[in-house]
């Protein structure tokens, strides 16, 4: 995701963390999670990071990414 988001296009979309998040969600089916910390925070945690909301969107994620 770190590659992704340092892209020419990640750079682009990830100026805010909404912005990173609905880029994330709608690019790549990744829905990126807030901690209970605050609205602006990511969880922490690996585990709870992220959840897979589109199967086809995660596999084109993989294959351009990996």
């Amino acid at each position: 995701m770190q590659r992704a988001k340092a892209s020419d296009e990640g750079v682009k979309a990830c100026a805010s963390t909404a912005g990173m998040i609905e880029w994330f969600r709608d690019t790549y089916g990744i829905q990126m999670l807030l901690s209970d910390s605050g609205i602006d925070a990511i969880a922490s945690t690996v585990e709870s990071t992220v959840e897979i909301v589109d199967e086809q969107k995660y596999m084109m994620f993989l294959l351009k990414w990996s």
